[in-house]
């Protein structure tokens, strides 16, 4: 057996050439219910404590380690855009599926916990940022501070003032677009400049510079970054 990522949160074991673990370090239905039921990875196996999930692949790699042999091989870190819309329906199906089936969602992504397995599938396993949906209201509940630089938050952070404190559950939605928006890029620079400045115009004129306008995937990603949290939307046209 062969740890090919390990963090607080979980662990990916190869366990030979084509079967790999993942082991949560807690209990973790949601998440693993959002990828097997959404049907990301197939012919998977769930342990009863819902800790570990086992599947078949040939590789398994985070995303930064994914878009750094992507540099190698192309001498380019941006992603064609086919794969990137892959990753949008992957990763959107699963926000969707918390979303439906947990009244919940991750409030903030890194791309550290997104996995690439067999260079074209792509899963989000940490529940670090995972947080309940109030009904009521469509709020969650921020209980910790958010690591803004490293974690693709929506504007709605830079307002908050103390903690505990609530945010708009479609804050979701904004770091799933600037995730969308960082595999089309050659580095992070626009993420940064967005939270240096607190501008939510950093992102757009990048979005908007970029050769896919009037795509699909150039809608998807437009309708993510709007300010006003209610009017974001996950939707393929």
């Amino acid at each position: 057996m062969t740890i090919v990522i390990s963090n607080d949160n979980y662990q990916v074991i190869q366990q030979n050439h084509n079967t790999f673990s993942i082991q949560f370090s807690s209990y973790s239905e949601p998440i693993i219910h959002s990828i097997t039921k959404n049907k990301v990875l197939l012919g998977t196996t769930t342990t009863n404590d819902f800790q570990t999930l086992i599947f078949k692949a040939t590789s398994v790699k985070t995303f930064p380690e994914f878009k750094q042999e992507m540099f190698n091989f192309t001498g380019k870190y941006r992603m064609p855009t086919s794969l990137v819309a892959k990753l949008a329906t992957d990763l959107g199906g699963q926000l969707e599926y918390l979303i439906n089936s947990y009244n919940m969602t991750i409030i903030g992504m890194e791309t550290k916990d997104l996995i690439v397995v067999d260079d074209c599938k792509f899963v989000y396993l940490s529940g670090e940022y995972l947080a309940e949906i109030n009904e009521n209201n469509g709020t969650c509940m921020v209980c910790f501070p958010v690591d803004i630089k490293n974690v693709f938050t929506a504007p709605e952070f830079f307002e908050l003032k103390e903690i505990p404190a609530f945010i708009h559950y479609k804050a979701s939605y904004f770091s799933f677009g600037c995730l969308l928006l960082y595999s089309l890029m050659e580095n992070i620079d626009f993420y940064d400049k967005y939270v240096k400045e607190k501008d939510l115009q950093q992102i757009t004129e990048c979005l908007n510079n970029l050769p896919i306008q009037g795509s699909k995937l150039f809608w998807l990603i437009e309708r993510c970054l709007v300010l006003d949290p209610k009017k974001r939307s996950i939707l393929f046209i």
